[in-house]
């Protein structure tokens, strides 16, 4: 977390209040501020400490928060609100175990309250002890019949283990009971769009933006753009801007419906992360590409602008149906041909054998838990002698990769030229020298898709929704494979397909 400025402001209550307000417009470091000065005079003042772990939580500085709970809740042990906020930031930290014996502990004295089932229910559900969590979320509903938020959880709950239609039946029942709850029409749009049913999907899915005050793991920020939204219609010479959202993936997967872009009557601007604008403005030249900035770039304030879309709103006015007829290029991004020539010699002079690339962990930290496999897990594959081995993961994992090799032989490559979090250009170069591509579902499926190099998609038991719910391939990735969990968090059965098809690649591999 940011050092914060020591100056202890007079009035206390006062200061409280401007962190909630600076809290809810999403300025933290201006919040932690105001709250750290007061924790530093008095550390017993829970609601400060409250706040200042609300505000760790939202930038996940998740041991600074669950430090900030645990106090809060030493100064005072029936602070509920604290209570749940020290579990759930334990079970995405990693600490699921602390925080489920923490939860039992408590409903032994107040398991009368429905708020500690709802808890429970979270914990196991992030635990993906699917089971454990319906009948958690059942306890709670039994206690409070009328609870919105049980029943959105017990939804999502059902989503993953299977049961579609109660899943679905869930999610409308709390858009009827809490229409205002940006978060209900999400979930319900995520259930619609993988069940096909797109028209009312899509519909619900532009509530993303509404729930950015909801939770910091669902939110998508909307761009404040002057622009009239564009719905499809001809533009007559007028520019649009396309303003691309969420993460590396998302745009990534958006990208896809630009090629149908070049057909416009009018010039295309396209506003995008910075790691994105190289490659980008490479796959479409005719484009303007611009990085996105706060406030946004000026050029794009020019009157020859005058429509606006957000990326993932593409797929309602382009590509409502998923018709594939939309994607006319199989790769739809363009790498640097001299460096994927260049990665790809430097691959094969160290070791025969195909080149395949893995990333085995999910960067987002709320659904690491359930979309991540083990690195010890992919021992057939990295421990494979036959094979030459990439590491795609991003992030350092160097520590993964030493505690695997103690367990077991394995010749899992790293390449320090390369760091995807700082140049996408060269690791889409990356990505695009390997043979083929095997992951969870992360960024690195959408570059290999993008790119189109052969990906196989290790997918939990409910992904996204835009991989829909039974299909084992992908029309908007052409060169994708799923291969799909049936049970939530057994992933044995999908790394034993995985390492059979990877049997019969290589007998028809030929270097």
């Amino acid at each position: 977390m940011t050092k914060a400025s020591s100056h202890l402001p007079d009035n206390i209550a006062a200061a409280l209040t401007k962190a909630e307000a600076l809290i809810a417009g999403r300025e933290f470091d201006a919040a932690l501020n105001v709250l750290a000065p007061i924790v530093e005079n008095d550390e017993t003042n829970v609601n400060a400490l409250f706040l200042l772990g609300f505000v760790a939580q939202q930038i996940d500085s998740l041991d600074s928060a669950i430090d900030a709970y645990q106090r809060v809740l030493a100064c005072d042990p029936n602070y509920r609100d604290g209570f749940y906020r020290l579990v759930s930031v334990l079970a995405r930290n990693g600490q699921g175990d602390i925080a489920y014996a923490t939860l039992k502990a408590a409903l032994g004295e107040r398991g009368q309250e429905p708020v500690y089932w709802l808890t429970m229910g979270n914990v196991m559900l992030h635990m993906t002890y699917v089971n454990e969590a319906v009948r958690a979320y059942h306890k709670a509903l039994e206690l409070n019949p009328v609870s919105v938020a049980a029943r959105l959880n017990l939804s999502e709950a059902e989503l993953r283990r299977g049961q579609v239609d109660t899943a679905l039946a869930l999610a409308r029942e709390v858009v009827t009971a809490a229409p205002e709850l940006a978060a209900g029409h999400y979930n319900l749009a995520q259930i619609l769009i993988a069940r096909g049913e797109f028209d009312e999907g899509w519909a619900a899915f532009e509530y993303r933006f509404d729930i950015y005050g909801e939770g910091a793991e669902k939110g998508v920020e909307r761009r404040n753009l002057p622009h009239q939204r564009w719905q499809g219609e001809a533009l007559n010479g007028a520019g649009l801007v396309v303003w691309c959202e969420q993460g590396i993936g998302d745009e990534v997967y958006y990208a896809s419906l630009f090629t149908a872009l070049e057909q416009l009557d009018g010039p295309v601007a396209v506003e995008c992360a910075p790691r994105m604008r190289p490659l980008l403005a490479r796959s479409f030249p005719h484009f303007a590409i611009y990085e996105k900035s706060e406030p946004a770039a000026a050029e794009l304030l020019q009157a020859l602008w005058q429509r606006q879309i957000p990326a993932a709103s593409l797929m309602a006015v382009l590509r409502p149906d998923l018709n594939p007829q939309v994607l006319t290029k199989t790769a739809f991004l363009v790498p640097d041909a001299d460096l994927v020539a260049d990665i790809r010699q430097r691959y094969q002079a160290q070791r025969s054998g195909p080149i395949i690339g893995i990333s085995w962990r999910s960067g987002n930290i709320t659904a690491r838990q359930r979309r991540s496999i083990p690195l010890a897990d992919w021992q057939a594959i990295i421990g494979n002698d036959r094979l030459n081995v990439i590491s795609l993961q991003f992030g350092n994992h160097d520590r993964e990769i030493i505690r695997a090799g103690r367990q077991f032989a394995h010749h899992l490559h790293l390449d320090p030229a390369i760091d995807a979090a700082v140049n996408l250009d060269d690791f889409a170069a990356q990505v695009a020298a390997c043979d083929l591509v095997i992951s969870v579902a992360n960024s690195t499926v959408h570059i290999a898709g993008a790119v189109g190099v052969p990906v196989w998609v290790c997918l939990d038991s409910a992904p996204d929704c835009r991989w829909g719910l039974t299909r084992d391939r992908d029309d908007h990735y052409p060169s994708a494979r799923l291969y799909r969990q049936t049970v939530p968090g057994d992933w044995q059965p999908v790394l034993d397909r995985l390492t059979a098809d990877l049997a019969q690649f290589l007998d028809r591999y030929r270097a």
